[in-house]
């Protein structure tokens, strides 16, 4: 009884009806279009800290001085300390500045010269440390880092700005 209806076979094409899903693609993709988002991301270049070498490493090329700045920005001023392993406390002493904040490009202009003077004296020198406080905004900071970079593109004066927290 089983194998005679098997043996004949009522085999009936069942076709599938595919107009819901293309109705659902056609609903579907427009509206996960509409609802993405491109994001246009601007960045500013800067460096992270690297481990430097001891100095029985140091080749005779790289002996010579080269300062590292940190920079301090508060609301009120800018703090310049120099630091570098070649020079004793009493010449970096003698190398810090400090730079009242005000409202104007003078402010900026000033740090600029100041920064060219200490790159003259120590031409190796191209590393800048910014380590902002909480309240300070993000547009000084960038144009502390742009005062620290110089004015001509070609020749920086601190290439590499690295921003950090603050230190105490």
């Amino acid at each position: 009884m089983f194998s005679s209806r098997f043996r004949h076979g009522d085999e009936t094409n069942v076709e599938i009806d595919m107009v819901p899903v293309m109705n659902m693609f056609l609903v579907l993709i427009p509206f996960l279009l509409i609802s993405s988002s491109f994001l246009n991301l601007k960045a500013i270049n800067t460096s992270i800290p690297v481990r430097s070498q001891s100095s029985s490493e140091l080749t005779e090329e790289q002996s010579e001085v080269k300062l590292r700045l940190m920079v301090t920005l508060s609301e009120e001023s800018i703090i310049v300390k120099p630091m570098s392993d070649e020079l004793s406390l009493e010449e970096l002493e003698k190398l810090d500045f400090e730079v009242a904040v005000q409202e104007s490009d003078a402010l900026f202009t000033n740090l600029t010269a100041k920064l060219s003077l200490l790159k003259k004296k120590y031409p190796n020198s191209d590393t800048m440390v910014l380590s902002p406080e909480d309240s300070v905004p993000y547009s000084s900071m960038v144009r502390v880092m742009d005062a620290a970079r110089g004015v001509d593109p070609e020749e920086p004066l601190f290439a590499k700005v690295v921003i950090s927290g603050i230190l105490k």
